[in-house]
């Protein structure tokens, strides 16, 4: 295939961090207990809703467009920093209320960190997508598996030495940190302070619909930690955070390799016909591979999590199944999406986010009263509607670009 090499550097870039983020997962399962793991988890929504804003869907504007100038990049990257320097304020001012509301002083300084690694977070978007969208993935994946294992070799020491939970906030810091100092001396990025109106408009035009979408999927994706984090303990939280995380690995990769990356190549597709074909091997992979991953790990459940994360994390083991199918399912809205995205239907993904999202916070509502296992249903059920309405969406989408 004509972009083989991307995939291929693509692969490298999310599969080596990842390993290198499972890895340092492993390690710090054995050295922390569920309780630190349960305390980062309860606040994991606030970061992830956060983390959409600190870029505003401009990033993928930027993608879409045919040929970005430089001054569009410094907009961005203006824009970006000043919403990430927001953020950074609120996170510290609010750190104390949100602390008392989960009755759990530790919280204070773990999301004042967390502030401080959204503005880091914000830096570092617009090399980024610079890279993406030139298809330079050699170059993405060198800064960020760097960046992965000093982050994570920092994070482990500080929880052999005794940090606890802190080092848990403090590998979120780093990673951030690590990947601006790449862009710096490996890439040689360096800031840009321009902004133009006109070029802010036209990538707005693009980007509020997926700061939405993306709000929408991690308020959804994070709905269920939220609710545990104040209607159970920390221990429980704890548990089905890292049932969530090693789900996530997996399912991550396949997500980056195929989804991040076929949207820039889908993107400077211009022939219909190219575009048609090139979707319909892409899917059947998308298929094969979720499917045939999702199968192994549901068999293998119980030997991964009693190998890599030792006995005590033992009831997590049906949490790790039950969320594989929610992993499944969530792989395949989001390839959904990406389709959808490299037809530039924007407004109908927000559309179908704000369904979705509905659909899941009425299911939560009902599924709550009767523990984890039913919320999580009540979430899968929610995906099952929203990826039937993303496939009549996409449909519709190419017979319109095929002017059908």
């Amino acid at each position: 295939m004509k972009y083989t090499n991307v995939y291929i550097w693509s692969g490298i870039d999310r599969l080596g961090t990842a390993c290198i983020s499972f890895l340092c997962n492993i390690v710090l399962a054995r050295l922390l207990s569920t309780d630190d793991f349960g305390i980062i988890g309860m606040v994991a929504i606030f970061f992830s809703i956060a983390y959409s804003f600190t870029d505003c869907g401009l990033s993928d504007g930027l993608i879409k467009m045919e040929a970005p100038r430089t001054k569009d990049y410094g907009t961005v990257f203006v824009f970006n920093l000043s919403v990430g320097t927001i953020i950074a304020i609120l996170f510290i001012v609010t750190a104390y209320p949100i602390a008392e509301f989960f009755n759990e002083q530790k919280l204070v300084s773990v999301i004042q960190m967390l502030g401080i690694a959204l503005l880091l977070h914000s830096m570092t978007f617009v090399e980024e997508t610079r890279l993406r969208k030139e298809l330079k993935m050699r170059y993405l994946a060198i800064v960020k598996l760097i960046a992965s294992f000093l982050a994570s070799l920092c994070s482990i020491g500080m929880a052999f030495h005794g940090w606890g939970y802190l080092s848990l906030a403090y590998l979120q810091l780093l990673i951030p940190l690590f990947i601006l100092l790449g862009f710096i001396f490996i890439t040689h990025w360096r800031p840009l302070f321009y902004f133009n109106k006109q070029t802010f408009r036209t990538l707005w035009g693009y980007g509020h619909h997926l700061l939405i979408t993306f709000f929408i999927n991690q308020t959804g994706r994070n709905l269920n930690s939220f609710i545990l984090g104040k209607t159970s303990t920390a221990h429980t939280v704890g548990l089905y955070a890292q049932a969530q995380k090693l789900q996530e690995v997996p399912m991550m990769i396949i997500d980056s390799i195929i989804c991040n990356t076929s949207y820039p190549v889908l993107s400077n597709m211009s022939d219909p016909n190219e575009k048609t074909a090139f979707i319909k091997k892409l899917t059947k992979r998308v298929i094969f591979i979720n499917v045939s991953v999702t199968t192994l790990l549901y068999i293998m459940a119980p030997f991964l999590i009693r190998f890599f994360y030792g006995v005590k994390w033992e009831m997590a083991i049906p949490i790790f199944r039950a969320l594989l199918i929610v992993g499944l399912l969530l792989i395949t809205k989001s390839f959904l999406q990406t389709l959808l995205k490299s037809y530039g239907a924007f407004a109908k993904i927000k559309l179908l986010a704000f369904i979705e999202i509905g659909f899941q916070v009425l299911l939560v509502l009902v599924t709550f009263k009767y523990g984890i296992y039913a919320i999580i249903g009540g979430q899968a059920l929610a995906l099952a509607i929203s990826i039937i309405l993303h496939y009549i969406f996409f449909v519709f989408a190419k017979k319109s670009s095929h002017g059908i």
